[in-house]
């Protein structure tokens, strides 16, 4: 592969990086209140783990999504004093939140989720294979 293939191939790989994290993040941070309540680091360290390393976020942008989920009614916070530290910020799902997490889910994500699968165990069998083990 040429020098150039190689840069272009990097680029393509981090713009749908980027993309990718910049249109799933706020859906994945909703999912993940929904199941319980969680503080901005917690939530960062779930990201993560939940993608093998591959989603990292600094403080800033966690927070920066979660202040505009508060704007826009889908979360709140509740202040709760911890014992290791400062006062923690709490976030919970909004009603709002948990109605447009389930238009979404129901009307892109688990449509594609489905195509997807498909075309993934056709064309990258070996994936399915290891998560059968």
């Amino acid at each position: 592969m040429t020098e150039e293939k190689k840069r272009n191939l990097e680029k393509v790989l981090r713009i749908w990086s980027r993309e990718y994290k910049k249109g799933f993040l706020t859906y994945f941070i909703l999912l993940m209140l929904k199941e319980k309540h969680m503080y901005g680091l917690e939530i960062s360290e779930k990201l993560k783990e939940y993608s093998d390393n591959n989603v990292t976020l600094d403080g800033s942008n966690i927070y920066q999504i979660l202040k505009k989920l508060r704007k826009l009614g889908m979360v709140t916070i509740k202040k709760v004093s911890s014992s290791k530290g400062p006062t923690r910020k709490y976030y919970y799902i909004e009603k709002n939140g948990l109605k447009a997490l389930r238009i979404f889910t129901e009307e892109y994500v688990y449509p594609l989720h489905l195509r997807l699968n498909l075309e993934l165990e056709e064309h990258y069998p070996h994936l399915f294979k290891r998560s059968q083990l």
